[in-house]
């Protein structure tokens, strides 16, 4: 049986009957529902045949506001008051991100990571 498919469609049941048969926890099938072909391809040149870890919503929202709270209190030399006031967090959660800095700042010492703030010596490590 012949079954004629234009290109793009070829090419999303070629990577699905080959995902299928091979990695079937695979987020591929996923991937090309939100990404253009062209963004995809990309996307495995930089990380194919690597595991890559995706934050959910929430792990990714902790981040950026402790990434702020860092920012706040190292560059804009804020109060921890001042801070947990503008991001509106309570304090159990202010203290996950004050933690969450602490391991990042030792993580970056000891792996040689310096971002800009720290090479311009806003945070004294």
């Amino acid at each position: 049986m012949k079954i004629n498919l234009d290109s793009y469609s070829s090419f999303f049941y070629l990577a699905f009957s080959m995902l299928l048969s091979k990695k079937p926890n695979s987020v591929l099938p996923e991937l090309m529902y939100v990404m253009e072909p062209k963004d995809l391809m990309t996307f495995l040149d930089m990380f194919g045949g690597h595991e890559v870890y995706i934050p959910s919503r929430e792990e990714l929202s902790f981040e950026l506001q402790t990434a702020l709270a860092a920012y706040l209190r190292y560059v804009e030399k804020k109060s921890d008051a001042a801070i947990q006031e503008i991001l509106e967090v309570d304090g159990n959660k202010f203290r996950a991100m004050n933690s969450r800095i602490s391991s990042y700042l030792k993580f970056i010492k000891q792996e040689g990571v310096l971002p800009a703030e720290l090479l311009r010596g806003a945070v004294d490590v």
